[in-house]
């Protein structure tokens, strides 16, 4: 029955809980409807925070239902007595990351894990994905009543009754049913947290944003989706923006989560409440819109192509965490087959030929370092580690956990940090790669939403990236048919 599951641990066996002896994935997984692969770490701070609360979940489902669930612990330890104090608080079986870590790359790749905790749920007989990632729905279900929590589509969540707080938004509505009969039309949801630094910078730009937008109309409305973890930050970190929100551990913001496809915050994500009662979506990803202008003229800033699509295949993973930015454009040209020097020529003249007749400024070249991922006492980028003074809300980059008082070691420049205890043990940071996305980032807000668009180099040759993702071999007919797409908008 859970041959399909079972072979994706293809010879491996697991470990039972509290026990050195093993069972095989097909017996562990016999007569289960489903297997929950939970992929976790012990350095990692919000997988600790999360055990214990999924361990009670998997209890109470077990106690109800034997055959509904098993779970497999899926460790990126690197640590071994690290990986066995915390397997021995899990009440499931677990795959050994040092003895089968062929195995764990290949689930984690398999599943397309990009961050813990993630908890995906599958068929046990067949294999199939049910949800990509559970978490939010037990952290809000610890009875486990909604196992398997597959995803429910927009109207089912956004319903009439679906209630919001706040006493000072522009409409005043305390459910969406009252949004719709405002004849607000378009919303947006906006996935953040108070302990998340990157979303204490954008905030401001987006409170500003709104209060722009409630100065000149009242059709429409923002939605505050907290990813808090306390009550009291939660409403400190609202009363900041002026907008309505989900009330604290709202089920309808874990749910969103999953049907939008939010794999990080800040996220912001546009929708449009139809008079028939449905939810429509209309851009998963407008947070790029809203940087560099403040009043929401553009609102519900609908998804918009791309001055010239030009993206290598061996790229395109790469590029798909971008896709708030509409303004990039990849070129490898130290990997660009002889056959086509001429066709990347002609791309670089057709996108500097797009930049001129829009009068907009010229393209900007961005090359990404060769590095392999950090290097002891060095942020991704290679730079050394100096010690700071660690300040309120600081996140460690290792253990994503926030910095006690005290000191930590940071590179300022590419805005890393790592805690004391991460430091001290050479932890690495996961996924690898890290500081090609941080140069990603610098290089795309660089160039603002204003001008054309970036051209990154380099990108086969990261080591960081090339050992994150399985990358297929260049095509060469993807460069002539990108020369065509920019060609046909300069």
């Amino acid at each position: 029955m859970a041959a399909n599951t079972a072979s994706l641990f293809a010879s491996a066996t697991l470990l039972r809980p509290n026990a050195t002896t093993s069972v095989t994935p097909a017996d562990a997984f016999a007569n289960k409807k489903y297997v929950a692969l939970y992929f976790s770490a012990h350095w990692c701070g919000p997988c600790r925070q999360f055990t214990p609360r999924f361990a009670e979940t998997y209890k109470a489902i077990a106690a109800r239902d034997p055959n509904l669930l098993e779970a497999v612990f899926v460790s990126a330890d690197q640590d071994e007595d690290d990986f066995t104090s915390y397997r021995n608080t899990m009440p499931w079986v677990a795959l050994d990351p040092f003895e089968f870590s062929d195995v764990s790359e290949k689930l984690r790749s398999h599943f397309k894990v990009e961050g813990f905790p993630t908890l995906t749920i599958v068929e046990a007989a067949t294999g199939k994905v049910v949800t990509e990632d559970a978490v939010q729905f037990v952290v809000g279900d610890a009875s486990g009543a909604g196992c398997p929590w597959a995803p429910k589509q927009l109207r089912e969540i956004l319903t009439d009754s679906t209630p919001l707080v706040g006493a000072n938004h522009v409409t005043g509505a305390k459910t969406i049913g009252e949004l719709r009969a405002k004849g607000v039309k378009h919303i947006a949801i906006y996935f953040s947290a108070h302990w998340c630094p990157p979303c204490r910078g954008f905030t401001p730009v987006l409170t500003a944003c709104y209060r722009k937008m409630a100065s000149q109309r009242s059709d429409f409305e923002f939605i505050f989706a907290s990813s808090d973890n306390a009550k009291a930050e939660f409403e400190e970190y609202h009363a900041t923006m002026g907008f309505a929100a989900f009330p604290f551990r709202n089920d309808a913001v874990a749910a969103l989560k999953t049907a939008l496809e939010v794999r990080g915050i800040p996220t912001l994500a546009t929708l449009e409440l139809c008079a028939d009662g449905d939810v429509k979506l209309v851009n998963a990803k407008a947070r790029g819109q809203v940087n560099g202008e403040d009043s929401g003229a553009d609102f519900p800033w609908q998804r918009k192509p791309s001055p010239a699509v030009i993206v290598f295949e061996q790229a395109q993973a790469l590029f798909d965490a971008l896709e708030e930015h509409p303004h990039v454009a990849v070129l490898d040209l130290q990997h660009v087959p002889a056959a086509s020097t001429a066709a990347v020529t002609d791309l670089v003249a057709a996108a500097v030929a797009r930049q001129r007749a829009s009068g907009n400024a010229k393209v900007q070249f961005c090359t990404l370092p060769s590095a392999a991922p950090r290097a002891p006492g060095c942020c991704p980028d290679g730079c050394a580690l100096t010690e700071q003074e660690s300040k309120r809300g600081m996140q460690c980059d290792g253990c994503r956990e926030e910095v006690p008082t005290g000191t930590l070691r940071s590179c300022r420049k590419h805005n890393f940090d790592l805690c004391a205890t991460c430091f001290d043990k050479g932890v690495n940071v996961e996924p690898a790669g890290r500081g090609l996305f941080s140069r990603l980032s610098q290089g795309t807000k660089a160039t603002g939403t204003g001008c054309g668009f970036t051209v990154f180099t380099n990108v086969a040759r990261n080591a960081g990236f090339g050992g994150f993702f399985a990358l297929p071999a260049l095509d060469a007919a993807a460069v002539d048919a990108a020369v065509a797409a920019a060609s046909a908008v300069a």
